[in-house]
């Protein structure tokens, strides 16, 4: 069956600020930690993640097992703030054979405004990247803010939110699927069968 689209060019105004990001990682003492996960999963699971300030880098293979690496990086002139920061992002793991989840948790923030461009108060900057294998037939549920979502190739349902970021798609093969992103700038998705998209000061081909 044929796609239900053609090819689409799609362009909205984007703050010049938002494509600005300020140069990284340039303090004295950068900090990292890795976690791994995986999880033996069924032909037709869920995947769900939900991140901000980083990329998703989502490969489909034709095993029946999901695995998570997240990479956690805190940068600033300050040792002690940064390890501090390291110590206070962790990922909260959930899976069996029908769903796996993973939630990146930043802790506390005590009033404190600190982002991909560091805190205000001790100007720490970070950084939250996942590299995920799943199965080509299970659907995904991904949320990332501030950051890329990539996905080469899926078979099962994608339901995909991402606002200050980018989205780089490669095929959709399912029905119905569902992309909203808000101030994207330069996505592209190769290939979606039917589903909706719901885009504001965005841009992206299709």
């Amino acid at each position: 069956m044929k796609a239900p689209f053609k090819t689409l060019i799609f362009l909205l105004l984007v703050p010049a600020v938002l494509c600005a990001y300020p140069d990284k990682f340039k303090g004295k003492y950068t900090k990292e930690k890795t976690l791994k996960k995986e999880f033996t999963v069924n032909a037709n699971a869920g995947l769900r993640i939900n991140n901000s300030y980083g990329n998703l880098d989502i490969v489909t293979w034709n095993e029946n097992r999901t695995v998570i690496e997240v990479h956690i990086i805190t940068n600033s002139d300050n040792e002690d703030q940064a390890q501090k920061k390291l110590d206070e992002i962790t990922v909260e793991f959930s899976g069996n054979g029908s769903l796996v989840s993973a939630k990146t948790i930043f802790g506390e923030k005590k009033g404190n405004s600190w982002s991909w461009w560091g805190n205000k108060s001790n100007n720490v900057f970070m950084e939250v990247n996942y590299t995920v294998k799943v199965p080509v037939t299970n659907s995904v549920d991904l949320t990332n803010d501030y950051g890329t979502i990539n996905l080469n190739r899926l078979e099962g349902n994608a339901k995909i939110h991402c606002d200050y970021g980018q989205l780089i798609i490669g095929e959709l093969l399912a029905e119905n699927n569902y992309l909203s992103f808000d101030y994207t700038d330069k996505s592209t998705i190769g290939y979606m069968k039917s589903g909706k998209i719901n885009a504001d000061y965005s841009g992206f081909t299709l």
